[in-house]
């Protein structure tokens, strides 16, 4: 199933400067396209790399929604989607559109029969070790493009499909990647 970042590294590299950006992805075997904001309003609030991953947080500040894009050096074997993914071509990306059920639990949550069927739907996701059930609606948008993996995503969001599809549109169709690296 999807997922962001896996882990954490000991020493943050993290930044609040969009135009600091550069020096942050010399660290990346990888190139990868980023934009400062969205026409919807979502605007850079931090930057970090984790386990060779760049995390980009966004942040609306009129609805105070916050949405990531994790983005990694594309892996061999395409990730599973969840069932009903929207999908939309922009030029020769493949953007596709997902959203499920996260549920965080505590250690001692048993499954019930509705969870185990929604996981095996691919619907739901389960994650363990929150002190009490908290149940979220996960959407985000992945696509592939120059050998980068994107995941723009978020938890409760207010955003539609179309909305998402066309943030993740933005990303494709900015040209600021040798920009970002020349700096």
């Amino acid at each position: 199933m999807l997922g962001g970042l896996t882990g954490c590294t000991a020493q943050s590299s993290e930044i609040n400067d969009f135009n600091k950006l550069g020096d942050l992805t010399k660290q990346l075997n990888f190139s990868p396209k980023c934009v400062s904001g969205f026409s919807n309003g979502f605007l850079f609030a931090v930057a970090d790399i984790m386990e060779n991953e760049l995390l980009l947080g966004y942040e609306n500040p009129q609805t105070a929604e916050t949405i990531n894009c994790y983005m990694k050096a594309a892996p061999e074997a395409v990730e599973p989607l969840p069932p009903n993914t929207q999908q939309r071509q922009e030029g020769d990306v493949l953007l596709s559109c997902y959203q499920f059920d996260y549920k965080f639990v505590p250690p001692d949550y048993e499954e019930t029969e509705e969870d185990k069927a929604a996981v095996a739907a691919g619907s739901l996701q389960l994650a363990w070790g929150s002190s009490e059930v908290e149940e979220h609606i996960m959407q985000g948008i992945v696509w592939q493009e120059d050998d980068v993996q994107y995941q723009l995503s978020g938890m409760d969001l207010t955003l539609t499909a179309d909305e998402m599809l066309d943030m993740a549109a933005q990303i494709v169709n900015s040209d600021n990647q040798e920009k970002i690296l020349a700096n």
